[in-house]
């Protein structure tokens, strides 16, 4: 099964934001004691350079995908970033196709675009410059930060009640240059932990069927991807999926890339609420 070629726009590379938070920067921060590998940084806005604070970082390594062509993404380790930009990561493995993601609000509430950056081994990345250009970006107008998006939905089990696993996923090019696509989860905006949700007869719906409800808070714009001396970002607004996992279940795991109406794809324009199609796994014991 392949999914949303459509939304691998073209790639704008953008050479001016050398200067301005895509390239390489000194390290701010001292890698500090880690049993596995220690990766540190700083979040700083690329238009003011002051200290993103509380933003969530996350090192992401490779699970396994349900879907053909796909690579999947999951949070190996996170951290929130103090009040003065920095953070630190401990992992116990670090692989040659490790993801580090950021994702932030600035100070008025808006969400900068996602931070995407390959990593193979334990680092002092240094600085982070979150929204990766001044002002105008240069693609349909784009700011350097946008109101974010709500997605919405809910997730029922059958035949009894279950923990189940939600993230929201960002597919995007494989970064390597590989085939394919990856599916990246992003920390919701408003929760810095990938969501674990308890379904329940009456946790949503009328009626005995086990269910919950989620909510995450998303970037409206696609993600800043780092390259050396650069970035590039995709043109037009990110779409999403909503995945849901109980191990107990068959299948174990469910995605939605539509809403309610089966027909829409879950694009994330700023501030806009979508309503997901409801995730129903089944076949639990």
């Amino acid at each position: 099964m392949k999914l949303w070629s459509g939304f691998l726009l073209v790639l704008v590379c953008i050479g001016p934001l050398v200067e301005t938070g895509c390239g390489t920067h000194p390290a701010t921060a001292t890698i500090t004691a880690c049993p596995g590998a220690a990766i540190t940084g700083t979040l700083n806005d690329s238009l003011t350079g002051q200290p993103v604070a509380k933003g969530s970082v996350a090192l992401e390594n490779v699970a396994p995908s349900p879907l053909q062509d796909t690579t999947m993404f999951s949070v190996a380790s996170q951290a929130v970033a103090g009040e003065n930009g920095s953070f630190s990561l401990c992992a116990s493995t670090v692989t040659p196709s490790s993801l580090l993601v950021a994702t932030a609000l600035d100070i008025s509430g808006n969400a900068y675009p996602a931070y995407l950056a390959p990593i193979s081994s334990a680092k002092n990345i240094g600085k982070i410059l979150m929204g990766g250009c001044m002002l105008t970006c240069g693609l349909d107008n784009q700011q350097q930060t946008s109101l974010p998006a709500t997605i919405q939905g809910q997730v029922t089990t059958q035949p009894k009640a279950e923990s189940v696993q939600i993230a929201a996923l960002y597919p995007t090019a494989p970064l390597d240059g590989s085939k394919g696509l990856w599916l990246i989860t992003l920390p919701d905006l408003a929760d810095t932990q990938t969501s674990t949700v308890v379904t329940s007869s009456n946790g949503c719906t009328a009626g005995s069927t086990p269910c919950a409800s989620y909510r995450f808070e998303l970037p409206s714009q696609n993600a800043m991807i780092a390259l050396s001396g650069g970035a590039r970002q995709l043109a037009g607004v990110p779409g999403y999926l909503i995945y849901a996992s109980a191990s107990s279940c068959t299948p174990s795991l469910r995605l939605t890339a539509l809403q309610q109406d089966g027909k829409t794809p879950l694009l994330a324009n700023p501030g806009a609420t979508l309503n997901a199609a409801t995730l129903s796994l089944q076949q639990c014991q």
